[in-house]
């Protein structure tokens, strides 16, 4: 027990001195608490995943006895509504308005599917529509505007939903394919709706989170091959990238849990630190208002989120190359303008400097042949075993200074017996 208690405490010296050659002691950063990332109830993304991997959320109705399948809209068909039912005001162009409304929110109909040819289905479903009784068709429509602020809803939470894990394991699943293919929707028809704003949301911050972990990588070839020159002087820098993750991720925490607070409790985000609040279009009226405001070119909180994403991706590779500068600098003030890898002059040794190392390994050498020669049970590796056991501590010092160890006298006695 004491042999390895000693190999114990050699190994824990042998660390000690690691850490001290390698700064770990005077920089004090390294024990920086991690960020506890709270979970969120997977039912808060119920609508999420059919916004981004079917293109809507559905939602079934049985009028006279004909069951629909009522779907979420995305901008392009409201833009597309917008362009050919053009409001004049009157009572007639409102009301065919909102008759092809319905229209356009239809997947299926008494069992057949519309998305698969839309255009030859659409005046029927209007004038459909347009036969309903009054109460009839204004409880069809707020239907339809319920299923459809859901699912802008759920174009609010893409961006705290890139931050789980399952959303990261679905972008590697379709990373590069057509979101609003049949081959990932599972649904006839769907690629000619195109995509709606939360897949174009949620593929954009998935290519930046790449573009980030590429960048990281990079990053720390980069560090492995400046501390080869630096040595000692890198450890600022990764201190410094180790505080810099954790204020990101603290940023991302806090950032996930105001949007999930706008969502679901509609609290407004500060606006001191961000560009302006994210307003949920609750109604057709205000969807056509987001919808003209894109077409006149004003930016949008989608807008606004992908430009905070690649502004933060850009001033973290620029502090990047700024601290490799710095390392280059501090190296250049060390060593010189010479590469230097483990403090090995790669131009060469001069011959006085090669005849003095020379001189002196010899003398190391034959000092440590002395050593041996006077006491050479020293270097004996079953004299070292013989000691730790019997004796309990390393011999130090001559081995005929050691005490002798106490045996018993035992008594004297004949091998062999006879009469047996």
């Amino acid at each position: 027990m004491s042999g390895a208690s000693a190999e114990e405490e050699r190994y824990e010296a042998q660390q000690q001195q690691l850490r001290e050659q390698q700064g770990l002691e005077n920089e004090g950063d390294l024990d920086l608490p991690e960020i506890q990332v709270p979970e969120v109830n997977p039912e808060i993304y119920k609508d999420v995943d059919p916004v981004l991997f079917r293109g809507f959320i559905t939602v079934g109705a049985t009028i006279n006895d004909v069951p629909f399948v009522f779907k979420s809209l995305n901008h392009h068909e409201f833009q597309w509504l917008a362009l050919t039912q053009a409001a004049t005001g009157s009572s007639a162009a409102v009301q065919r308005y909102y008759n092809t409304f319905l229209a356009y929110g239809v997947a299926v109909a008494d069992g057949v599917n519309v998305l698969r040819s839309r255009d030859r289905h659409l005046e029927k479903l209007a004038n459909f529509f347009a036969g309903l009784p009054r109460v009839a068709h204004q409880r069809v429509i707020r239907h339809l505007s319920e299923i459809n602020r859901r699912a802008n809803r759920a174009v609010l939470l893409v961006e705290p939903y890139v931050m789980e894990a399952q959303s990261r394991l679905r972008w590697v699943q379709v990373k590069g394919l057509d979101l609003s293919a049949t081959a990932v929707t599972g649904f006839e028809g769907s690629q000619m709706l195109g995509l709606n704003w939360g897949q174009l949301t949620w593929r954009a911050l998935n290519h930046i989170e790449d573009l980030k972990e590429n960048a990281e990588r990079e990053w720390e070839n980069a560090k492995f091959i400046a501390s080869a020159m630096a040595g000692k002087g890198m450890q600022k820098i990764y201190n410094a990238d180790r505080r810099r993750r954790q204020d990101a991720r603290r940023e991302q925490v806090e950032r996930r849990e105001k949007i999930l607070r706008l969502a679901l409790l509609n609290e407004p985000i500060d606006e001191q630190k961000s560009e302006g609040n994210v307003v949920v279009a609750r109604s057709v009226g205000e969807l056509t208002d987001q919808l003209e405001r894109d077409l006149k070119g004003e930016k949008d909180w989608h807008d606004r989120v992908i430009e905070n994403h690649e502004n933060r991706v850009r001033a973290d590779m620029q502090r990047r190359a700024q601290a490799i500068q710095e390392a280059r600098q501090a190296h250049i003030q060390q060593f010189g303008d010479r590469p230097v890898i483990a403090t090995t002059d790669l131009s060469g040794l001069s011959k006085s400097e090669v005849q003095r190392r020379l001189r002196e390994r010899r003398v190391e050498i034959l000092e440590s042949l002395n050593r041996n020669a006077e006491h050479p049970e020293l270097t004996d590796p079953k004299y070292a075993d013989f000691s730790d056991k019997w004796l309990q501590q390393p011999i130090v010092g001559k081995p005929s200074s050691v005490m002798p160890i106490e045996t018993r006298a035992r008594p004297r006695g004949t091998p062999f017996r006879r009469g047996f």
